[in-house]
């Protein structure tokens, strides 16, 4: 992928059409609507006056959003080179989905996001023509297929993860966005953050071999940090922002073994990397923050959902949420 030249004014149309759209997004006081409807089906009415096409159940109208939103960034946006980027999550997603179905116990049912991935990508893929795929994603696909003979769904998945973020730093970095750089380089760091916290709550050090290069931590960093008692894990990222991150994670793990703090912890804390240009009107940083956004408007949508089809409480299902304002 050659580097771009993204001049702010070739992203005014773009621009100017997302800070619109931006104010329509279902932040945390328009998701308590959601919270509080009696039931999931006034949930969902309360979504379709919001835009969402409700029409075919929750799963379709969710997925639907994602797509809807790929397409508004494609249509009006002039270097699709940079959106390729994000849409590569999306594109994991099927080739996941496509190694997963031959692994007993695992669902190969995921979102679909970028329609960019609909084309010759995924024929190649699913015809096996490997050696067609692009750089970056190919390499992915192969380990992904020798190792999919004998492992398991998670060891799969942690796989392809390492390729993905990865790959999102190389790209962020030819585009010569240094927006896109921060903002992917701290999805390596997060990543990785979470590898370390889960790894060693499960006293399984094999975990770090997963973890991505590209961030703005050196792998050593987590190496070292894994030994340290949890108390001390936070201060070992001295003063690197992730160290809030991370005492979100222990602090949840330690008070009741869950991750839940450092799942909100890592979404607020990417959206946060985005917050220069919360009030620009110009260039790609206004698209990248409204993607992430409304990919998390959409990922707290569901959160809602489940929780009221699980029965939750509303304050249970609130505290679940990330918010999109930071």
């Amino acid at each position: 992928m050659p580097g771009l030249s993204l001049n702010e004014e070739t992203y005014a149309f773009a621009s100017g059409r997302l800070n619109a759209l931006e104010a329509k997004i279902l932040d945390l006081p328009r998701l308590q609507r959601l919270i509080d409807a009696p039931s999931v089906e006034e949930a969902l009415k309360y979504l379709s006056d919001s835009g969402y096409s409700v029409e075919e159940g929750a799963d379709a109208a969710l997925a639907m959003e994602i797509q809807r939103l790929y397409y508004l960034v494609f249509a009006i946006v002039p270097e699709r080179s940079a959106l390729e980027v994000f849409g590569l999550r999306h594109l994991f997603q099927h080739i996941r989905a496509h190694f997963r179905r031959a692994l007993p116990g695992a669902s190969g049912t995921f979102t679909v996001g970028a329609p960019w991935v609909a084309g010759s990508i995924l024929e190649d893929l699913e015809a096996g023509r490997y050696e067609s795929l692009p750089p970056g994603v190919r390499e992915a696909v192969m380990e992904a297929a020798a190792a999919a003979v004998s492992c398991d769904a998670s060891t799969l998945d942690a796989l392809l993860d390492r390729h993905l973020l990865s790959l999102q730093v190389r790209l962020a970095r030819d585009t010569g966005s240094s927006t896109l750089v921060g903002y992917f380089e701290g999805t390596v760091d997060t990543a990785n953050l979470s590898i370390l916290l889960r790894g060693k709550a499960r006293e399984d050090v094999d975990a770090l071999k997963y973890m991505a290069e590209g961030g703005t931590l050196p792998l050593a960093t987590y190496s070292r940090v894994f030994p340290a008692p949890w108390e001390e894990i936070p201060s070992a990222f001295g003063a690197h922002p992730l160290a809030a991150v991370a005492a979100r994670g222990v602090q949840g793990y330690l008070q009741g073994k869950t991750f839940g703090p450092l799942e909100r912890g890592t979404d607020e804390y990417l959206i946060g990397l985005l917050g220069e240009v919360k009030y620009a009107s110009l260039g790609i940083g206004v698209v990248a923050r409204y993607i992430v956004r409304k990919e998390t408007e959409v990922k707290n949508v569901r959160l809602i959902l489940a929780g009221k089809e699980a029965g939750k409480a509303g304050s249970q299902i609130r505290e679940r949420l990330r918010d999109t304002n930071v």
